[in-house]
């Protein structure tokens, strides 16, 4: 397989916050997957980061160059 067809589950980075933020506001704009109304920027998806305790983790799909989707795991 090459790097192009090669998916990847890894933790974020503050790198990612901001196309987390935009596959959120997707979301948001499709308004049936969740309650948020509002758009939402990479200094919203840090804050979530910065509330989580130890067990909790956000993940990103990537298939090079970009990343596919989100979320968040507890354990």
């Amino acid at each position: 397989m090459s790097d192009t067809t090669t998916v990847q589950i890894r933790a974020s980075t503050l790198a990612d916050y901001a196309v987390i933020a935009s596959i959120y506001n997707e979301a948001i704009t499709a308004g049936s997957i969740t309650f948020d109304t509002r758009q939402f920027e990479a200094k919203d998806i840090q804050a979530w980061v910065d509330k989580f305790c130890d067990r909790e983790y956000l993940l990103v799909i990537r298939r090079q160059p970009q990343i596919l989707g989100w979320g968040i795991v507890k354990q």
